[in-house]
């Protein structure tokens, strides 16, 4: 360690700085080595030693299990915990080893219990971590996050854990993310103060209603529950009025249960994923899908989405739709994944009147549109793309397209034939590789050349087809049918060799415009 160190500029800064710059460095949570870094800091001279050491909260908050519960690190951690002083605690394990010593891994924990502030633990599958005292209040405690490592439904048993979480105190506790543990006693004291909520267990929809109704102050609600049971016969109306977004994952009927007896304010963000064993309930599907529509034309009236992304995939598979909002400069999802529960898209009864709730929604501001099927669509989708009359922009590749240009057929072959997309402009063509679409990329061109003429003769052109994303092609594609389109452009990049080159071609010819490695 030097005593007097050369001078260098950093000798100018005052010691507030040099501290922010410290702790800026011992972000423990976003790097695996602070606490190493944080430790050889405070060898390098006398001045920084003294203002680390004297630093309680600089050490208290990095008390990091994966590096120091190790019999070699005994000594180590002994010395951290004294270096914090009577600072709140942040402790943090991530990383599942043999050789760690998971008795002084939890010693560490309950002779602390007290002083801790974040608890963050995962990656331990085989652990029990109905270990940790559980039972005992926390005073400190602001943050806890722990995986108890075993799969839903299989989450430990409520005797195995206390009666009460906390022992019913735990004032500070502002985040919990508790997952295959089921909370015992729904009425917590400490739920009041939540400002945000992740439950992974056996909940049904009656039990998720009852822990709601005393955490009506979170802003931030994520479930994840594969139980289904029976429908509760008699349901109170949860308030939810800070909620400003709300994660569902598993069995349509406890998400079809929250959903419809928790009043959540007009502008909140809703993700909701139906899956799992249980996920064959049509009439719990059919109530989730009503429900998130019906929230979500609350929801369009003060915001718009300006993407949306359908995602259709092979029977037994699922259908996804993502609407991309933005607010305050931030782009959010609000969306519904759900199975398809007929042998395939086009004799699903259910899907049909899901598409008719969906296509209920207002998207006259929606402007690009990301589409991905995996087999032929019915006349079901029909209604649903008729809903964007300003859609300006898709995005897509060769199987999807050829499955919307057959839609767009049955459609003319109608009664009332009608174009989608009136006012499309732009094709964002992704070029896949032949290993994975079984077609080559001549191929995949030509379907995006055929699609580009049915528009010019229905009177629809398009101005732009990009083909950038993805795979680059290896020589310049077949463009001689468009030579009588006027005002189109395409891009495309080709592989030449180890560089990529970028090429616009329009009526008047090609040129290449950017060259990089």
């Amino acid at each position: 360690m030097s005593v007097n160190p050369p001078f260098h500029p950093i000798s100018n800064l005052s010691e507030d700085i040099l501290l922010h710059i410290f702790k800026l460095n011992a972000d423990m949570l976003s790097d695996a080595d602070a606490l190493d870094t944080t430790r050889i800091t405070s060898q390098v001279c006398h001045s920084w030693r003294h203002l680390m050491l004297s630093t309680s909260s600089l050490w208290a908050r990095l008390i990091d299990m994966d590096c120091i519960s190790y019999p070699w690190s005994a000594e180590w951690r002994h010395e951290l915990i004294r270096r914090s002083g009577d600072a709140p605690l942040w402790i943090h394990a991530s990383r599942s080893s043999q050789a760690m010593n998971i008795s002084e891994f939890f010693d560490t924990i309950e002779k602390n219990w007290h002083r801790i502030q974040l608890l963050l633990v995962s990656g331990h599958p085989s652990v029990d971590f109905t270990r940790l005292p559980l039972g005992i209040p926390a005073p400190q405690l602001e943050s806890f996050e722990v995986i108890f490592g075993r799969s839903i439904g299989g989450e430990i048993d409520a005797e195995a854990g206390p009666a009460r979480l906390f022992g019913g105190h735990a004032p500070k506790l502002r985040n919990l993310n508790i997952s295959n543990y089921k909370i015992v006693d729904q009425h917590e004291p400490w739920l009041g103060h939540l400002f945000s909520l992740a439950l992974n267990g056996a909940y049904s929809g009656g039990d998720l209603l009852e822990i709601l109704s005393e955490a009506q102050n979170i802003h931030e609600l994520q479930i994840s529950s594969n139980v289904n049971g029976n429908t509760p016969s008699s349901c109170p109306t949860v308030f939810l009025p800070h909620l400003e977004f709300l994660q569902f994952d598993g069995s349509p009927l406890p998400c079809a249960v929250l959903m419809n007896h928790a009043n959540i304010p007009q502008g909140c963000v809703l993700y909701l994923s139906i899956d799992g064993p249980d996920a064959a309930d049509e009439e719990a599907l059919i109530s989730v899908v009503s429900a998130f529509t019906h929230h979500t034309q609350r929801f369009l009236q003060s915001n718009v989405l300006h993407t949306v992304d359908l995602q259709c995939y092979l029977p037994n598979g699922f259908i996804s739709f993502d609407g991309q909002s933005t607010m305050a400069e931030v782009d959010y999802s609000h969306g519904i994944s759900f199975p398809l529960l007929g042998d395939n898209l086009n004799g699903s009864q259910h899907l049909t009147m899901i598409l008719g709730k969906l296509a209920l929604l207002d998207f006259s501001s929606t402007t690009t549109f990301k589409f991905n099927a995996e087999c032929p669509l019915n006349l079901s989708f029909g209604p649903f793309f008729s809903r964007f009359p300003l859609l300006d922009t898709i995005c897509l590749d060769t199987t999807s397209l050829e499955y919307l240009m057959l839609i767009q057929d049955k459609m003319n072959a109608t009664n009332e034939p009608r174009i989608m997309f009136p006012r499309l402009k732009v094709i964002k063509f992704s070029i896949i590789s032949s290993r994975y679409c079984g077609c080559q990329t001549e191929e995949q061109v030509s379907t995006a050349v055929k699609f580009i003429l049915s528009r010019v003769q229905c009177g629809h052109p398009i101005a732009l087809l990009d083909m950038r994303k993805k795979v680059p092609l290896d020589s310049h594609p077949d463009l001689d049918a468009l030579a009588e389109v006027n005002g189109l452009e395409v891009l495309y990049t080709r592989s030449l060799e180890e560089s990529i080159s970028e090429h616009t071609w329009s009526a008047c010819g090609t040129k290449e415009f950017t060259d990089s490695n």
